[in-house]
């Protein structure tokens, strides 16, 4: 039967496939889900393939709910930022007759967009969690001298309903390029200018919010002085390039 639609679907022309889960069982799924994607990349047309893993396959972030009444500003914020940093793909699931303004504009984020959309398509992590603060990085283009840019995301957890501030340096967070990151705020816009790894920068997220970081790595000629040991490189074994 997976062979028949899957071939049935490639003869109609089919651009996008969702394949849903209800009242199916989680083995089933382990196996059905793969299999039928296998079948659907043996047509030889290309599909976009949707699936409704369970809930307890955290990492298969399928739907935004952003517009809807299910989550706050600051939690839809949070939400298309972590979706961006895990390369998930970007399917809306909501009335786009009657969202709201504010919604909207989240949901259109270029520069955010840009981040989950970022051709090298490597998938993010958290790298950090402690006392409800999360920080999640991701390694994004450009490349220079074999250094990643990164997307960082800071997101606040905690439930005490204040703001928390957080402060840490470019190089805490891996970022050990000798020559620097253009650092920008991608929701508020705001360019902070080429900032060396030793560089503390200090954000204020609000409850159940996100500020998200886009850390653009530098040619050599940019940034001068900066040293080039660095006594902490978390990521550096797992994003940076294999020297040749």
């Amino acid at each position: 039967m997976l062979i028949v639609n899957a071939a049935t679907f490639a003869a109609w022309g089919v651009d996008y496939v969702k394949l849903d889960g209800c009242y199916a069982l989680p083995a089933d799924m382990d196996y059905g889900y793969p299999e039928f994607g296998k079948e659907l990349n043996l047509t030889g047309r290309q599909m976009v393939y949707s699936c409704s893993w369970p809930v307890y396959q955290i990492y298969a972030g399928i739907q935004l709910i952003i517009g809807n009444f299910g989550l706050s500003y600051e939690q839809s914020k949070t939400q298309f930022a972590i979706w961006a940093i895990l390369a998930a793909p970007l399917l809306m699931s909501v009335d786009l007759r009657t969202i709201r303004p504010e919604y909207k504009a989240i949901l259109q984020n270029r520069k955010i967009i840009e981040v989950d959309q970022d051709p090298l398509g490597i998938q993010g992590r958290r790298i950090y969690k402690h006392r409800g603060i999360e920080i999640w990085s991701r390694p994004i283009l450009p490349i220079q001298s074999q250094y990643y840019s990164y997307a960082v995301a800071f997101v606040n957890r905690r439930t005490d309903g204040t703001p928390s501030d957080v402060a840490v340096t470019l190089r805490e967070l891996g970022l050990n390029n000798p020559a620097g990151y253009r650092v920008e705020d991608l929701y508020e816009d705001v360019d902070y200018g080429v900032l060396s790894p030793q560089t503390k920068i200090k954000v204020k997220v609000n409850p159940s919010g996100v500020v998200i970081l886009r850390a653009d790595a530098q040619p050599s000629f940019a940034f001068n002085s900066i040293p080039t040991r660095t006594p902490y490189t978390p990521l550096n074994d797992v994003f940076r390039l294999s020297q040749k």
